[in-house]
């Protein structure tokens, strides 16, 4: 018997429950895309930066330290400085971030 002779296996309720899960998925993963076609560009930044922020302070951080040990001691001053910009620029992004997205709870007593 070849593979053209072969008829297709009847459907069964296994099939129908799997085709039915997939279903269900695909409806769950168009509802994400739905909610995250929605939010606005400060909401996306605000996610990106509550995710990522840490990193980026590690990474300057990190550049600092590299920068202290590979460049030349006149130009660490200057090194310093911009390092210390970035950073005090990010945690004040940070702290926007958390103080809009932080939702005030109102307790009724």
């Amino acid at each position: 018997m070849t593979k053209s002779e072969t008829s297709p296996r009847a459907p069964s309720s296994r099939d129908s429950a799997e085709e039915l899960a997939m279903l269900k998925r695909i409806e769950a993963e168009l509802v994400v895309e739905k909610i995250r076609a929605q939010k606005t560009a400060s909401e996306l930044a605000a996610e990106h930066l509550g995710i990522y922020g840490g990193g980026y302070l590690c990474l300057m951080v990190l550049t600092f330290f590299g920068a202290c040990l590979f460049l030349p001691e006149a130009t660490i001053s200057v090194v310093a400085g911009l390092t210390t910009l970035i950073v005090t620029s990010m945690i004040q992004l940070l702290k926007q971030v958390v103080g809009e997205s932080a939702p005030k709870e109102v307790h009724d007593k």
